[in-house]
């Protein structure tokens, strides 16, 4: 059975931090700020969500690849800030995208250029969705007409990698954990590894110039990108 990740906060549902490290925890803050007690937030579910609906129809083209179900919507709505997640887990959603498309082709995101130009619609690219800077979140802007949340998932495959000169030719989809996995058969690791790693994606990096928390010396995504190609 595939996971599902939450929509509201890291990490796949039915997974969470033991209760004993919690506890620890919640008796250093209450100690370190004078607090009484705290107060346990349950996260919202789905069926308690009300968004609005869409506010613009798609083309037949784009129908097959284009999702507007609650789940794609939310989860699409914002990045991982403090900010993010305390909305998400109060249930604020009050502009998600209208559609959630996942092309596994070229063409089908020339085919999402193509009707957001001619519709005036924002298209936002997303990748783990890891973004603490807003990067991810449709926000309103009266020169769109709507918005359309681009998930780069299917674009996830190693293309080609030369053992002489070390450059491997990666979609800009492709998880960290992936990446890893799919160099070490040949010897290799990129060696970036920012806090995000299981949940972002070389796009991302490239786009947000990422630093490798982890890394020592060269830590910046810059120092290992030799050239992009995009649409």
């Amino acid at each position: 059975m595939t996971k599902q990740r939450k929509f509201w906060g890291w990490g796949y549902e039915n997974t969470s931090i033991d209760e004993r490290f919690l506890n620890r925890i919640r008796q250093f803050i209450t100690m370190a700020f004078g607090v009484d007690s705290l107060v346990k937030i349950t996260p919202p579910t789905l069926e308690s969500l009300k968004l609005s609906k869409p506010t613009f129809q798609l083309d037949t083209t784009l129908q097959h690849f284009c999702q507007a179900d609650i789940f794609s919507r939310v989860s699409h709505s914002y990045g991982k800030s403090f900010r993010d997640v305390w909305r998400a887990l109060h249930g604020q959603f009050e502009s998600p995208p209208d559609y959630v498309a996942y092309p596994k082709n070229e063409q089908q995101i020339l085919e999402l250029i193509a009707f957001a130009k001619q519709h005036q619609i924002a298209l936002i690219p997303y990748g783990g969705g890891s973004s603490v800077v807003g990067g991810v979140e449709p926000t309103f802007n009266q020169s769109y007409q709507g918005s359309i949340s681009v998930d780069m998932q299917h674009f996830n495959q190693l293309l080609e990698i030369d053992p002489i000169s070390q450059c491997a030719h990666f979609q800009a989809g492709i998880y960290g954990p992936a990446l890893e996995a799919q160099l070490k058969p040949h010897g290799f690791t990129l060696r970036h590894f920012p806090q995000s790693f299981p949940w972002s994606t070389v796009g991302g990096w490239v786009a947000t110039r990422s630093g490798g928390h982890y890394a020592t010396n060269h830590t910046h995504i810059d120092d290992f990108v030799e050239s992009t190609r995009m649409l």
